[in-house]
């Protein structure tokens, strides 16, 4: 369980759009060494191996683009809410 009390801390410090990006990209890059690292593709084929990354990558891929907009729109409107009760 101290894992959790460290993502905790981790999450207290992302205040920003770009440390989140930052965060997304990490993740992404662990995810995708992970992935390419599996035996499973040598056994697939050559095409279907190539069908199956890009997939995986693009949705992602998606995913990560989706995270940075929220984080940066959440950024923005707090500042936003912050101006409007001054």
């Amino acid at each position: 369980m101290e894992w959790v009390a460290k993502i905790n801390q981790l999450i207290e410090r992302l205040r920003t759009p770009l440390a989140l990006a930052g965060l997304v990209v990490l993740v992404l890059y662990g995810i995708y060494k992970q992935i390419l690292e599996m035996d499973v593709f040598t056994r697939v084929g050559e095409n279907e191996t190539f069908v199956l990354l890009g997939n995986v990558f693009f949705y992602l891929f998606v995913l990560a683009i989706f995270s940075v907009i929220l984080g940066g729109l959440g950024y923005f409107l707090s500042i936003r809410s912050n101006k409007q009760k001054r």
